[in-house]
């Protein structure tokens, strides 16, 4: 069996979020919670819920992926992930698969999309193909495409998660693996 976390706060606390933004919060979430298991790293946790983001903005899910120890310094010993293409693009797709989760498997468009996940994708396209506009909008292309395949793929296991996140609000990494794929296939 497995012990969940805290549930979400009660609705009454959160006035300006409604019932189908929790729910596109817990797919858009659950996309990211999959792509992260897909690429063979581990999760920490998935979350829906308030948090503080920054510039008094209040985030209402995060997904957690253990992948600081990939960090290496660069010449001037900033910690920094790597710069190649395999990692960038299987990051970038971890990053759009929670729009994409959102725009595939909701059945109307998200009520009020609002998260930073395009920048990062954009940030991942610059960091492979430097100053070239062209190549970096290919990529972003590809690898929206390869989070799409990974969404259609995962579709049942991304619900399943989600629903998971809406009555417990907090899932940890092994949570998550183990409503992902079953014991027997257990990653």
């Amino acid at each position: 069996m497995i012990a969940f976390c805290q549930p979400p706060p009660p609705e009454e606390r959160l006035p300006r979020v409604s019932r189908r933004q929790w729910y596109g919060a817990a797919i858009h979430e659950a996309g990211h919670a999959v792509a992260c298991l897909v690429a063979g790293w581990e999760l920490l946790e998935v979350a829906i819920g308030p948090e503080p983001c920054g510039k008094g903005q209040t985030s209402i899910g995060r997904c957690r992926p253990d992948i600081d120890h990939l960090r290496r310094p660069d010449a001037r010993g900033a910690m920094l992930f790597p710069g190649d293409y395999q990692f960038r693009r299987a990051y970038c797709r971890y990053t759009l698969a929670g729009p994409t989760a959102e725009f595939c498997l909701l059945d109307e468009p998200p009520e009020k999309p609002c998260s930073d996940d395009m920048k990062y994708a954009k940030e991942d396209a610059e960091t492979v193909f430097p100053g070239d506009a062209e190549y970096q909008r290919k990529f972003i292309l590809l690898c929206g495409d390869d989070a799409r395949l990974l969404v259609n793929e995962y579709a049942a296991e991304i619900q399943t998660v989600a629903r998971a996140l809406l009555r417990h609000g907090r899932l940890t990494g092994a949570e998550v693996n183990a409503l992902v794929f079953p014991k027997e296939l257990n990653r």
